[in-house]
């Protein structure tokens, strides 16, 4: 099976040892870290679960995962065929992942949308 990332309501940045992914519609954020940032990058190429787990060798953790991707509305199950080559290292290390929502209100916060015709700072009438 293969997923995709809806670019439009989930974006991510991965600097050295950390990505860093937030979903805009729910605003969660997300820290990964260890193969989970490689599972990540691998699932938005286009690579399917069986690609991932015959790479790794692992099978609960990746399926762990990505079930907390899909809960999480991080990815959503695709019947895309089209397929980056990601290179990436082949040693596993067990995917580190946390959520964070802390930041909510302010991630869900859009002044742009929420006043009316005569723009900022009049909201809208509810």
């Amino acid at each position: 099976m293969t997923y995709t990332i809806d670019t439009n309501k989930v974006v991510s940045e991965i600097f050295n040892d950390e990505a860093v992914i937030v979903n805009l519609a729910s605003g969660a954020y997300y820290s990964f870290k260890g193969s989970a940032i490689t599972i990540w990058q691998l699932l938005g190429a286009g690579y399917s679960v069986e690609e991932i787990i015959g790479q790794f060798k692992e099978t609960e953790s990746i399926n762990k995962f990505i079930a907390f991707l899909t809960q999480e509305n991080l990815i959503a199950p695709s019947d895309a065929i089209v397929k980056e080559t990601i290179p990436f290292d082949q040693q596993f290390m067990l995917p580190e992942y946390k959520k964070y929502d802390d930041m909510k209100d302010l991630l869900l916060l859009d002044p742009i949308h929420e006043v009316d015709q005569t723009g900022w700072p009049h909201k809208k009438a509810e």
